[in-house]
């Protein structure tokens, strides 16, 4: 498999105790201010990505993105509301298809 942290192009790239990755990536490379979309390592090894509403923002949004201590759930935090005023702190599983918040 090649090393995910390779990429310059993966933001905020997260490693759990277990081994599994996880980052932010642009969604449209050539654009200098793509959105970005939230990518993690399942647990049968395979690249997933979150496609709910919540994961999918721009990288001045982001503001961290931590593996749960059981490496199960990776948990972000992101600015959000009115001219990103807000906080939210959200958890997602790659087995998941949407966020808790």
């Amino acid at each position: 498999m090649a090393d995910p942290g390779a990429d310059p192009s993966r933001l905020h790239l997260t490693v759990s105790a277990q081994g599994r990755t996880a980052w932010f990536e642009p969604t449209d490379k050539a654009l200098l201010l793509s959105p970005v979309a939230l990518h993690a390592e399942g647990k049968d090894g395979r690249f997933k990505h979150c496609l709910d509403p919540a994961c999918n923002l721009t990288s001045t949004d982001i503001l961290g993105l931590w593996w749960s201590a059981t490496g199960e759930d990776l948990i972000f935090l992101r600015r959000q509301g009115w001219n990103g005023g807000d906080v939210g702190l959200y958890r997602w599983s790659p087995e998941q298809k949407a966020p808790r918040r």
